[in-house]
C-alpha cells in the first residue's frame, strides 16, 4: 500500500504522534471505536515516525500542533490537535489537512479523520472562527470593482457561493439545489468571472467580507474550504 492512498473498503489507517500517554490513550479510545477507522501505529516521538510510515502506510497523521511543526511526515495529510491560538496560527501555515482543537477532539476528531482521507480539508467549528480572524486581518477591504462584481452575479450564483463559503462541498451544492455537478461548476466558474478572482478560496473570503454570510451562520458540521483559507493565509 502507498502511504497516503486509501484502497477503496478499507479502514482509514491512522499514525497518532502524541507523546501524553493519557491523550493518546484518549484518541484511540475515540479512533477505534469507529469500524471504519484503524490507529496503526503510535508513536511518542519523531525520531520512529519515517519506520513506522514505511512499515505501516497509514493514510492520515493525528498530533499536536506542536509536533506538526517540527515533524517530516512523508507528504502524508496532516491533523493537528491544537491548544491555543498561537498554535492555530502557526498550523495554519504550516499546511495541514485538519484542525481540531485539543478540548473537542472527542466530537470532531472522527469527522476530520474520515474528511482529510476522504481527500477534503477540514476545520472545527470551534476554531473556524479564529481563522477566519486570521483571515480579516489579511485580506485587504473589498474595493468598489469588486463590490460591483457581486452585484452583477445572479440570484442563482449567489445562492451557490453562499453555500461554499458555508462549506458545502461541489457535489452537496448539486444535490441540495437539485442541479448536476457541471451545472453548479459553470455557476462557480462564471461568478469567478463576474468577481474578478482566480478561485473558490478568494470568492469565499470576499463573500464573508462583503456580508454575503457571516461566522454565524456557518454549518454545525461544516467542512470549510480550509485549503483555500490556508493558501490565503501563507501567500
Amino acid at each position: 500500500m502507498v502511504p497516503g492512498v486509501r484502497t477503496s473498503g478499507q479502514p482509514c489507517r491512522v499514525l497518532l504522534y502524541e507523546g501524553n500517554e493519557l491523550v493518546r490513550a484518549g484518541v484511540v479510545s475515540i479512533l477505534e471505536a469507529e469500524p471504519d477507522i484503524s490507529v496503526v501505529a503510535e508513536a511518542i516521538n519523531g525520531g520512529a515516525i519515517g519506520a513506522l510510515i514505511r512499515r505501516h502506510a497509514p493514510n492520515v497523521v493525528v498530533c499536536d500542533g506542536e509536533a506538526a511543526l517540527r515533524s517530516v511526515f512523508a507528504e502524508l495529510p496532516v491533523i493537528a490537535m491544537c491548544e491555543s491560538s498561537e498554535e492555530l496560527d502557526h498550523v495554519v501555515r504550516a499546511g495541514v489537512r485538519g484542525i481540531v482543537l485539543r478540548s473537542d477532539a472527542r466530537r470532531q476528531l472522527v469527522r476530520a479523520v474520515r474528511e482529510v482521507v476522504a481527500g477534503n480539508a477540514y476545520i472545527a467549528p470551534s476554531a473556524a472562527g479564529y481563522i477566519l480572524d486570521l483571515l480579516g486581518a489579511r485580506i485587504p477591504a473589498v474595493d468598489p470593482v469588486v463590490s460591483r462584481g457581486f452585484d452583477m452575479l445572479t440570484a442563482r450564483e449567489r445562492e451557490v457561493l453562499r453555500m461554499i463559503a458555508l462549506g458545502f462541498s461541489t457535489a452537496e451544492v448539486a444535490g441540495t439545489l437539485c442541479r448536476s455537478r457541471a451545472t453548479i461548476k459553470s455557476h462557480i466558474s462564471h461568478l469567478l468571472a463576474k468577481l474578478g478572482v482566480q478561485d473558490r478560496g478568494q470568492a469565499i473570503v470576499l463573500a464573508y467580507r462583503v456580508g454575503l454570510v457571516s461566522v454565524g451562520e456557518m454549518r454545525s458540521e461544516p467542512r470549510p474550504a480550509a485549503a483555500d483559507f490556508c493558501a490565503v493565509l501563507s501567500g
